[in-house]
C-alpha cells in the first residue's frame, strides 16, 4: 500500500504467513547486536549508569511511598491530628518523586545520545579506513 507521498511502506508479515522471531533476531530476520558487543561502546558510561540505577531505585522508592502517605493523609481526617506535616510530607515526597523521576530520565536519555554518537563515529571511523 502507498503512503501520502508514494512510497510504499513496510508491513510486517502477519501471523498467518508464520512470522518468526529467533533470539539474536529482528522480526526481518537481520541480526541483533548482543550485549557483549555493545559494552565497548558502553563502558565509558559505566559510571553513569549506575548513578541511574541508583537515582531509579530512589524515584522507585518516593513512587511507592507516595501512597502511604496519602494513605495516612486521609486517615488522620476524622481524627484531631494537625494536617499540615502530612500535608507537607506528601508534597515533599510528590517533588522528591518528580525530581529523581525527572533526572533519570535525562540521564539516561544523554547516556544513550552518548552511546549513538560513539557507535556513529566507530563507523565512520572504520568506513573511512
Amino acid at each position: 500500500m502507498d503512503d501520502e507521498f508514494g512510497a510504499a511502506e513496510e508491513r510486517p508479515a502477519s501471523s498467518r504467513e508464520g512470522r518468526r522471531v529467533l533470539i539474536g533476531e529482528s522480526w526481518r530476520g537481520k541480526p541483533r547486536a548482543k550485549l557483549r558487543e555493545l559494552w565497548p561502546f558502553l563502558r565509558p558510561y559505566r559510571r553513569t549508569l549506575v548513578v541511574v540505577a541508583i537515582v531509579s531505585l530512589i524515584a522507585t522508592v518516593l513512587a511507592l511511598v507516595q501512597p502511604l502517605a496519602l494513605q495516612r493523609l486521609v486517615n488522620s481526617l476524622g481524627q484531631d491530628i494537625p494536617l499540615s506535616g502530612l500535608m507537607w510530607t506528601l508534597i515533599a515526597i510528590t517533588l522528591g518523586s518528580a525530581l529523581f523521576g525527572a533526572l533519570q530520565d535525562f540521564m539516561l536519555r544523554w547516556t544513550a545520545e552518548g552511546v549513538v554518537l560513539g557507535t556513529r563515529r566507530t563507523l565512520v571511523s572504520h568506513l573511512l579506513r
